[in-house]
């Protein structure tokens, strides 16, 4: 009598918190700029600040980068998608006015440079339109300045997610009669709508002002509308940098506003607050992308046609448009940029100072 096999067994390994993560931007580091008067900080010749939005909470030692939206002409001394340094930030004082005539006394400023410990790079003033003689700032197009990275959130005790939709109850009635009794039935279904998530993160307040947790608790209080974008990692896959591989890892990314904060303080125990917040939108849940594609400019999608196959760069540095596997046509990263002194190889597209060969690669 033959043996029957086995079905093998089912290997799983189930997911504890000990592998959770989270990752925050916070509230205040994704504003929008125009494109020329605030980079001409106070008008002086030699200005090197840059001024930013009364919402903005950017600090020392951030990471950004600049995005030029709609019809922006970004300043000459800055690249796109380039990663950038605060190393200098403060307020104009009072009576303080830019090239524009605007004033812009108690907005914060920053000075940037491409090292954390490297020298400024002051704004040439030369983004924006010359209209009548007179450059000023772009009408259908603003500079995004936004963090270039997440920033991990090494204090959070936890964190908790509520999914739910809206429910609508739709009652049909049949269009045959019930044999027996003669009446039509009613079928009563349930129909979902939008989605909502809502959730709450504990974190453990530490003595050091310019902590992630404590820039969180602030400006949930302080900014006039307390977004963030975040990533709940459920299960983090870490590389050997102990950054998260988002391809391996189970997460929740997607922009919250914060709704509210709790704390309570005890003599004998650490302080913890409670920050809640609402899902504005998400664009991952768990190991799935959600949410509408990232729309591509024309111009790039046909640059991809006609660049992607060689190098029309002459060796000076630019802005380099990553065009490799067109990646650049499929919406995945648009806009990635790359400074390089030596010719990035046919997968790249070059744009900005030095460029040479076919129109459609200069993109500026």
């Amino acid at each position: 009598m033959a043996r029957r096999s086995r079905r093998p067994k089912c290997v799983k390994t189930y997911l504890t918190g000990q592998d959770g993560r989270v990752q925050f931007q916070p509230p205040g580091t994704d504003v929008c700029i125009h494109d020329y008067c605030p980079f001409t900080g106070d008008g002086s010749s030699g200005n090197t600040k840059i001024t930013l939005t009364c919402d903005s909470d950017f600090q020392e030692e951030d990471c950004i980068e600049f995005i030029a939206e709609g019809e922006a002409n970004l300043d000459g001394s800055y690249f796109h998608r380039t990663t950038y340094f605060i190393v200098n930030a403060g307020e104009w004082e009072e009576g303080t006015y830019d090239a524009c005539g605007n004033n812009i006394s108690g907005l914060p400023w920053i000075e940037i440079s491409l090292d954390p410990d490297g020298s400024v790079i002051p704004p040439l003033g030369t983004g924006g339109v010359v209209e009548g003689g007179v450059r000023q700032d772009s009408e259908d197009g603003l500079i995004r300045v936004k963090l270039c990275e997440y920033m991990n959130a090494c204090d959070v005790r936890s964190f908790s997610l509520q999914v739910t939709r809206e429910q609508f109850s739709i009652v049909q009635i049949a269009c045959e009669p019930d044999p027996c009794s003669g009446k039509r039935p009613k079928n009563k279904k349930i129909q979902v709508g939008d989605t909502e998530i809502i959730g709450s993160a504990t974190v453990i307040l530490d003595n050091y002002h310019d902590s992630l947790n404590q820039r969180l608790v602030a400006s949930s209080v302080i900014s006039a509308n307390p977004t963030a974008n975040v990533r709940f990692f459920v299960h983090a896959e870490t590389g050997v940098n102990g950054e998260p591989i988002l391809e391996e890892s189970f997460y929740v990314e997607g922009e919250i506003v914060i709704t509210g904060i709790s704390m309570n303080v005890d003599p004998d125990e650490v302080i913890e607050v409670t920050i809640d917040f609402v899902f504005n939108e998400t664009s991952h849940f768990l190991s799935k992308s959600v949410g509408p594609k990232p729309e591509v400019d024309s111009d790039y999608i046909s640059a991809c046609a006609v660049c992607a196959t060689s190098s029309n760069w002459d060796g000076s540095v630019g802005e380099i448009i990553n065009a490799g596997g067109n990646e650049i046509c499929s919406g995945i990263d648009p806009l990635s940029t790359y400074a390089a002194t030596t010719d990035p190889g046919p997968n790249y597209v070059a744009t900005g100072a030095g460029v040479t060969g076919d129109s459609l690669c200069d993109l500026e």
